[in-house]
């Protein structure tokens, strides 16, 4: 049968409606006597027979004792009907009320996907890259406590929750598909799941917190990471057994060969850069400044020789002889006059135009030094020791000539004579006169 108030299927024969507590008859039956409900007139004695007094057999007894007995099954019958209609009602609330219950419970323990977005250069999980650890804490809607690490991908996806008070935050690196590795940052998020979200809700926490991200991550430059860093990353990302997990094993290697590519590529710049320093140190020691003109040292010369200014004097020294000059440089205003002697000598006058001259001087120690292999010639012979006279000669020739060729040729001639002492001089002069400049 159904319902005539809600339209609920009873049984056949039902007194009420569980579903929305309404009587179903306006009559209920007690036994095999029918009975109307609470408020009907009281029966009243039939017309005819006489009221007789207590005890006595007429007719008015029998029309008595029935009339009391219906009274008597109109109390029981309303007081039960009374009863079976209460009785509904309860069950009708009972029944509201576990409905509501069941709803609370399915509403607090249903799972809601959390998008948590991360911004990182160079991370794409669906290229490779590992997914981010994030570590969930707090308590559930039990009143069980929660602390899990969850796998987050580059769409924000991974974490489901019920309802609870949690906090969240990056438990360490991802590593990119190219083997970045990166800074964790120390953000976290503080989320409370309530009534306010509607059952199974997708929930966006940077859209919650009007960010573009919830987490931050910055690439740590490829030279500062550790084997520590890549070591935590890894960890992290071989503990991912979610379906489309990266291949840990693999990220490690790239992280590593990442790293130490870009530490040899370092060190082979820094190397460059402290040649290149090197170089420019010495450039600028090379560069000597007169009164009127510069010039530029030969690099052959490096830490060999010693620049002394006078004015407009520039004097050169030996450095492993400091009391030997192996020549110097001196501005002028007019031509040279005085060319020099065997010992001391001018090598070349340079034209700066403007009326200036730059005289270049050269003097002989190996002239001298060879001398004092002559006998005949010895005493006359100006103090100069062998060694002294090979190093200054090196330097004025460039290493391209042999101070015992000087000797040799002096003592087949057996006279202070050498062809190959006067080359020096061109040497000497052209590895100078094309730097020299007015100032």
């Amino acid at each position: 049968m159904e319902c005539p108030h809600c339209h609920a299927m009873l049984a056949d024969g039902a007194k009420f409606c569980p579903y929305c507590g309404n009587a179903l008859d306006t009559a209920a039956t007690v036994g095999s006597i029918t009975v109307a409900p609470v408020g009907a007139p009281e029966p009243q004695p039939t017309p005819g027979y006489a009221e007789t007094a207590p005890g006595t057999d007429g007719p008015g007894v029998s029309g008595q004792k029935k009339s009391r007995k219906k009274v008597v099954g109109v109390a029981i019958a309303c007081v039960t009907a009374v009863a079976v209609a209460c009785g509904g009602g309860a069950v009708y609330y009972m029944h509201q009320q576990q409905a509501k219950e069941q709803a609370a419970y399915e509403l607090a323990h249903s799972k809601h996907a959390l998008i948590v977005k991360v911004s990182a250069e160079g991370w794409d999980t669906s290229a490779g890259s590992s997914r981010v650890p994030v570590r969930v804490k707090g308590k559930d809607a039990d009143g069980k406590k929660v602390n899990k690490i969850y796998y987050v991908d580059s769409q924000g996806k991974g974490i489901s929750l019920i309802q609870g008070t949690y906090k969240i935050k990056a438990a360490g690196s991802p590593i990119a598909a190219d083997g970045t590795v990166y800074k964790t940052p120390c953000t976290s998020a503080e989320l409370t799941l309530d009534d306010v979200f509607s059952k199974g809700e997708k929930i966006d926490l940077a859209d919650l917190a009007n960010k573009d991200s919830i987490f931050s991550f910055s690439p740590i430059d490829a030279v500062d990471v550790t084997d520590d860093d890549i070591s935590s990353a890894y960890v992290f990302a071989s503990k991912d057994a979610g379906k489309g997990h990266a291949d840990a094993d693999a990220l490690s290697q790239a992280a590593t060969k990442r790293r130490d590519d870009a530490v040899a590529a370092k060190k082979a710049a820094d190397e460059e850069a402290a040649r290149k320093a090197e170089e420019e140190r010495k450039a600028a020691a090379r560069h000597i400044e007169a009164q009127t003109f510069s010039v530029d040292l030969p690099e052959y010369w490096d830490g060999r020789v010693t620049a002394k200014v006078d004015g407009d004097k520039i004097t050169l020294y030996s450095t492993a002889y400091p009391d030997k000059y192996i020549g110097w440089l001196e501005g002028k205003s007019s031509k040279v006059m005085n060319a020099g002697d065997v010992g001391t000598s001018i090598t070349k006058d340079i034209d700066l135009g403007g009326g200036r001259y730059v005289e270049i001087w050269i003097r002989r120690w190996a002239y001298d030094a060879a001398m004092g292999h002559l006998p005949k010639y010895a005493s006359s012979a100006v103090n100069c020791s062998d060694d002294a006279a090979r190093e200054i000669l090196d330097l004025q020739a460039m290493g391209t000539i042999s101070f015992d060729t000087i000797v040799s040729e002096m003592k087949s001639a057996h006279a202070p004579s050498s062809d190959t002492l006067m080359k020096a001089d061109d040497i000497f002069a052209n590895a100078l006169a094309p730097s020299v400049k007015l100032r």
